[in-house]
């Protein structure tokens, strides 16, 4: 729901070895929140030697202080470290290290290198290269024209400062930095470890530039946000050498 206050926190539980700490810290923390009013949407822990990182998102529309103060009481309980929070870039959005909410009204759904693989490279091998390199070029462009109508209702700058973390929480790509030219009309987008290049490096003969569901992506989330139609390319690939994968996107006619 648009309007809600939501922010995600992170922190690092020391606990030793010894086992029961954890669970009366999780405790401690579960109630410490509920106690100030914050509803939690989602948390996770992985274990780092004697440390338990954890990241979670909560609504804290009807607490009764804010994420900041609510940091501070966590820091105070003993075994808590390094206690952080971060707010959405808008009301109703938050997305940090890879985890999302309310990324539209649909679910995610999880799958395997292979099964991707077979969608990003089943219809070249079948169609041919070129006819196939456009059915995934169009997958990605209605895929992205589908985000980008959702992330529009939010206003242009906000739509265009959510998208690139958004497609980063989908597991898309490790970061994104996006520059653009002030006059508009022209952006660049520098992406590591795109999860698409990755997957198709096994199946690449030679220097290629492999991206056509991601370059899709951009044209359509684009011709929503800002409208018109767009053209894409990949200037710079892992596969082609690069470190990164590049994406320079340009408005029709510009």
């Amino acid at each position: 729901m648009p309007g809600r206050r939501l922010a995600a926190a992170s922190m690092r539980l020391r606990i030793g070895g010894d086992a029961s700490a954890m669970a009366s810290a999780s405790a401690a923390l579960y109630s410490r929140m509920a106690a100030s009013g914050v509803r939690m949407l989602g948390f996770t822990c992985s274990f780092e030697g004697n440390c338990v990182t954890c990241v979670g998102l909560g609504d804290y529309t009807d607490a009764s202080a804010s994420p900041a103060d609510i940091a501070a009481v966590l820091a105070a309980i003993p075994g808590f470290e390094d206690v952080k929070m971060y707010e959405g870039p808008v009301e109703g959005f938050a997305a940090v290290r890879g985890f999302t909410l309310e990324a539209a009204d649909a679910r995610a759904v999880l799958m395997s290198a292979r099964a991707l693989a077979g969608l990003l490279q089943g219809p070249r091998e079948y169609l041919g290269e070129d006819a196939g390199a456009a059915f995934v070029y169009y997958e990605g462009f209605f895929a992205g024209r589908a985000m980008g109508e959702y992330l529009s209702q939010f206003g242009r700058e906000s739509a265009l400062a959510m998208m690139p973390r958004l497609w980063e929480s989908r597991g898309y790509a490790t970061s994104i930095e996006t520059l653009s030219d002030p006059n508009g009309g022209h952006y660049r987008f520098e992406v590591r470890r795109l999860v698409e290049c990755e997957v198709l490096s096994n199946y690449v003969k030679g220097p290629a530039r492999t991206s056509h569901f991601f370059r899709g992506i951009i044209a359509g989330a684009l011709s929503k946000i800002e409208g018109g139609e767009w053209d894409v390319e990949e200037v710079e690939c892992v596969n082609d050498g690069s470190d990164k994968c590049a994406f320079e996107a340009r408005r029709k006619g510009k």
